[in-house]
């Protein structure tokens, strides 16, 4: 059975990920939000090269803040530090978008 947990991004707070490692977790969502955590994809860099086995993904990113390309590539790389343990949650970025004042993408976008 495998067991995941949400962090938020504080890059002060990488420990988290390998105390959740020992403890059995199997997967690390990161939570995105450009007004209120550190970045995300620095904070699962850190996150990857100290840990071992567990997954580390971004729960959720949406095609507004970051374009496709950019968050494959964001995610390639983090593939690259964590071999087969990069994992990628898309959404509208209700929570990320409305923050900035902004809509969230609609379907036809995301």
């Amino acid at each position: 059975m495998d067991f995941g947990a949400l962090a938020l991004a504080q890059i002060n707070a990488v420990g988290l990920a390998r105390h959740a490692e020992a403890r059995g977790f199997t997967h690390w969502w990161v939570g995105e939000g450009q007004m209120l955590f550190s970045e995300p994809y620095s904070y699962m860099a850190l996150c990857a090269t100290t840990t071992r086995s567990i997954k580390i993904g971004i729960g959720v990113t949406n095609p507004l803040t970051r374009i496709p390309p950019v968050t494959a590539n964001a995610v390639a790389t983090l593939n690259a530090l964590a071999p087969g343990r990069a994992i990628l949650g898309f959404g509208t970025g209700n929570n990320a978008m409305r923050a900035m004042g902004m809509r969230p993408a609609r379907m036809s976008e995301l």
